[in-house]
């Protein structure tokens, strides 16, 4: 194989999408989908972060357009957040600064309060960096990148 195959990226990007459909295939609640979606992602960034030593990895999560979805299912999807966003992280996860990508005020208050508290928890880590956009959108990047200019 050429070397240049053979390099490992500095940074890896994902989308999470499916686990609605993944649950719905199987006869699940919406919800269940997440949650195992969930699981699965935390054992990706491991193999991400710690098997292959990859420096920055960013997880498309909550777009916009998931306020649209039923109020259940958002409230799950803001509940997941919110459990994930503990100190259980910092132990999962050493090494790891955790960053927000996009506009987590939406969210509820003690969700937003969590997520800077996190921020702030980890904000010295250099070995690795996990961006979640949460509340993100391309329209809004553009935009934001415009008024930057």
């Amino acid at each position: 194989m050429d070397k240049e195959f053979k390099k490992i990226p500095v940074h890896l990007a994902f989308i999470v999408d499916g686990n609605g459909r993944w649950a719905k295939k199987r006869g699940l609640p919406r919800s269940m989908g997440h949650k195992a979606g969930f699981n699965r992602l935390q054992k990706i960034l491991k193999e991400c972060f710690y098997d292959y030593n990859i420096k920055y990895v960013s997880c498309y999560c909550f777009s916009t357009e998931n306020w649209n979805r039923p109020k259940e299912e958002v409230d799950f999807l803001i509940d997941l957040f919110y459990k994930y966003m503990t100190t259980t992280f910092i132990k999962k996860f050493p090494g790891v600064r955790y960053n927000i990508i996009g506009d987590y005020h939406a969210f509820p208050e003690k969700v937003a309060k969590r997520a800077e508290r996190m921020m702030e928890l980890n904000k010295n880590n250099t070995e690795h960096v996990l961006n979640n956009a949460l509340n993100y959108s391309g329209q809004d990047e553009l935009v934001y990148a415009m008024n930057n200019i």
